[in-house]
Order: C-alpha cells, then structure tokens, then sequence
C-alpha cells in the first residue's frame, strides 16, 4: 500500500516493475517473446509454422506445403470473412543456407483464409471474437494439408500475381479457384537437385510463411506478418525428397522473414532494412569472405518482403581498376499459371529469365526487362529472395558504398539508394621472393613460369609480387628483375 505522500513515485515504480516482470516472462519463454499488444488496430503475425506436408514428384520437382497458425497481436479483431476479399492470405515459402550463400529454393501459390478460431497460442490472451473475425489476442490454426489443399471451398490455392502485398488487396474471386491438379500443382516446388548433396542439394533448410491481409496493412502492420523456421532435415533420394517434422530443437522466429536466418546462423552476414515511403519493405544482406588468393567474395541477397512495385535492376560500384570475376545470378521459379494475363485455358506464368549482367568500369548492375517492356518479366516480387555474387581483387570498404536499387512498377519511388559493404581498396598480396608458384618453395616450377611470363606477360597480382624482384619494383615481370630472381632460385638470398 503506497503512502499518499509519495502514491505517485510508488505506483509508478511499481508499475514498472510489473512491466519489466511480464517482458522477463516473455523473453523467458512463456509466449516465445511475443509481445502484446504489437501496433495499433489489427496485426497478424505467424505465431507456429508446423507439419510440412510432402507430396509426389513430377518431372524432377518435388512438391511442399507448411502448416501455420496465426496470432493477431494487435488492438483490434481482424477481418477474416470468406469468399469475400476481406480474408488474409498466406504466402509459402522454402529457402537454403550452404556455403555462406542464402538461396530461395521453392514459392507456393496463396492458401485463402475462411474462418478463424478462438485459440491462444501467443499468449496474448484471446477475446473469444472467431469465425469472421480474429479476435484480438486470438491464433487459429491450419494444417500444412489444408495449406496445400489445391480446390475449393474451405480456402484453397491462389495465384500471388493478383495480390498487392503493400495494401493487402486481392481479386476475389480469385484466379483458378477450385482448380486440381498434379501433385505439385500450386504448391511449394522444389528441384530434387537443390535437396541432393549428389547434385547441388546439401545444407540447411528453412521454411518461411508470411499473411497479407488488407486491414493489417491499412494499420501498417504489415512488416512483421512473415516468420521462418529451420527444417531438420531434407532426406531421401533421386527425385523423391521429404522435409522432416519441425523440432522444438528449432522453434519459429515470430516476425522475422527468411533473410533473418542467414544472419541469425551467420552474425557476420549484414543486413539492411530498405523501407520505401509509402511502400514496401526490402531487405538487403551481404557476406564478404576472404578467398585467400587476393581476391574477395561478395555475396548479396535481396528480399522482397511486402514491395508491390518490386525491383528490376540492383547496381553496386566498383572501384576503378578493380578485376572482377565469377558474377553470378539466382532467382527462384514462379509456376503453375501464376502470371498476368493467365486464363484457365491459357496459364501463363512469370518469366524466370536470369537477370542480365552489364559490367562496368565503375559498376556492377544485374537488370531484368521494364514493367513497359513486359508485365511478366522476371522483377523481384513480394515474398521472393534473388541473390547477387561475384569476386573481386579488393578488400571490402571501410566506408560503405552506395547501391541502388531500381523499381519495377510504374510508381513512386522509382528507386532507391543506400550504404553497402562494397568493394574498396585493393587487396594486400602476400608472397614469398620467387616463389611463382606459392607453393612455399622454389624450384623448377618457378623457373618454367617466369621465363614464361617474361615472355608471354599476364601475371596475376601474387606472381607479380614474387618475382618482381628489382631493386625498384615496377609492377611488372621484366628483364630488370631476372638477376634478383637468379639469385632467389640459387639461394644466395632474395630482395
């Protein structure tokens, strides 16, 4: 009981105290760290990512879907009315993590909403608002198999490109509604290569799922609809693959899209939060790795969370001089129809042409056809992952350079721009005085490849910094440096 000399200071300490109670209750796990309320109005999150489903493979393509369960973590009841456009849907998504790189390997079509329920699974404490409504503090479930249910009713598969993900409007009815097929029709596919470790499978697999929902997005809540969770393992063989049942060992990361594991199994991996006013959110993660020969890896991934105008060129500066190498490019594969101008009769989906690569003396850009050019090209879309890589004889710059990201839809902003781990200053050569070779002695070998460079020129940067052994070296391999490198070959001692 507080005094009333001091009632203020009293409740007010105490009043913090509980509320530092119930954040340690949280972090401690109660409720994952969810934090209740979140936002204002409504706010759907993925509370649970549960099964997967497996299906039969097609044709060299391996077929998923992800069960989740939802938590409406906001202050007010969310609209959850069936055949209606008043409903969410719920994006799947399958992503891997090997060799440093962070790769989206699989995209499902949209299971729709079409009724909730009244259960608790945040910890937030539901209201008991259900069937059209999600009531605040409330989680409904759906199976990883009513996720991959492909008919109508009681949801079923939609095609992502109807969806506008920034505002959460959607067609209704949607495209192909109560349309079957094959076992990998609509939902998450799959190439049985990127799941054998025989071809280019291997690593660690993560599943991702993601709500849209108009009135979640008319109260900007839109950026922590989307959670991922890691898969066990991908076991099996050929072309017939499945995902192992999610552990406890590796609970969903509430709020947190895909990219955020790259960085959570990798802290050295940097990620940039790109929103655009009065759009959508990006984000952007870059590794460098130290390849030991001079040269540098630089690994970036873009994630379109929420973006309608999606994105059609990424471009990262270069400083002059610098040799870039091994540029490479990864998209993931849209399917079964999911395109504009798409008809039951006539499927047409997004074009999956590799991003072109025009490399500069000053820069590096990856680019796909304008909106004007082609609707379907192949632009960076809600819910997808492209990666961007290439090596470079420079070391990563101390200040960060300027990328650019350019937009793909007619609208505002046309692009954006913003700091980046890009490539610097040349990078130091180690070597040893003769040693052509780097293999830690000199002998023949090196003989045979300096006369050959002495000849025939084209040193690389440690064969130049090994046998450009004259007394003021020039950056080159001449007759100047052939006495000094006698001398190294013979023993009587190096420069």
């Amino acid at each position: 009981m507080c005094k009333k000399s001091t009632r203020v200071l009293c409740c007010l300490v105490a009043g913090s105290a509980l509320f530092l109670m119930s954040a340690a209750d949280a972090l401690a796990g109660g409720n994952e760290g969810t934090v209740c309320p979140t936002g204002s109005g409504p706010n759907v999150i993925v509370g649970d990512l549960t099964g997967p489903s497996n299906y039969s493979s097609v044709g060299g393509m391996d077929a998923f879907s992800i069960g989740t369960t939802s938590c409406n973590i906001g202050t007010q009841n969310l609209d959850w009315v069936s055949s209606t456009p008043d409903h969410p849907v719920i994006a799947q998504n399958i992503f891997r993590l090997k060799d440093g790189r962070f790769e989206q390997i699989g995209v499902g079509w949209l299971k729709h909403g079409f009724t909730a329920l009244t259960q608790n699974l945040c910890g937030c404490g539901c209201n008991g608002a259900g069937g059209s409504t999600l009531g605040v503090g409330c989680s409904d479930p759906y199976t990883s198999s009513r996720n991959g249910f492909q008919g109508w009713p009681s949801g079923g598969l939609g095609p992502r490109f109807q969806v506008n993900a920034h505002t959460g409007a959607f067609d209704y009815p949607y495209m192909f509604r109560g349309q079957t097929g094959n076992s990998i029709y609509k939902r998450v596919q799959v190439k049985a290569s990127d799941m054998d470790p025989a071809m280019d499978g291997g690593g660690i697999y993560f599943a991702e799922a993601q709500y849209i929902s108009p009135d979640d997005a008319a109260a900007n809540n839109g950026n922590d609809n989307a959670s991922y969770r890691r898969i066990p393992s991908i076991t099996g063989s050929g072309n017939s693959w499945s995902a192992a049942s999610f552990s406890p060992a590796f609970p969903t990361q509430r709020g947190k899209p895909a990219i955020r594991a790259w960085q959570d199994e990798d802290p050295s991996v940097f990620i940039r939060e790109l929103q655009l006013t009065g759009e959508g959110l990006f984000l952007l993660g870059v590794k460098t790795t130290d390849l030991g020969n001079g040269f540098w890896h630089y690994e970036y991934a873009i994630q379109n969370l929420n973006s309608n105008l999606s994105a059609r060129s990424f471009r990262i500066p270069l400083p002059v001089g610098a040799t870039i190498q091994n540029i490479g490019f990864h998209d993931v594969d849209y399917h079964s129809g999911d395109g504009f101008g798409s008809t039951a009769g006539t499927p047409v989906t997004f074009d999956g042409t590799d991003w072109a690569v025009n490399l500069e003396s000053n820069a590096i850009t990856w680019s796909t056809d304008t909106f004007a050019q082609n609707p379907n090209a192949n632009a960076l879309r809600w819910g997808t992952l492209y990666n961007f890589r290439f090596d470079a004889d420079r070391v990563p710059a101390q200040v960060q350079g300027l990328f650019t990201l350019q937009m793909f839809k007619p609208g505002s902003p046309a692009q954006i721009s913003a700091q980046i781990i890009v490539p610097g200053a040349a990078a130091p050569v180690q070597c040893t005085s003769g040693d052509m070779t780097d293999n830690d002695v000199v002998d023949g070998e090196d003989i045979a490849l300096f006369t050959s460079l002495l000849v025939n020129g084209g040193p690389t940067p440690v064969e130049v910094c090994a046998g450009d052994l004259e007394n003021t070296p020039d950056g080159s391999i001449d007759m100047d440096d052939v006495p000094n490198f006698i001398s190294c070959v013979l023993q009587a001692g190096c420069p």
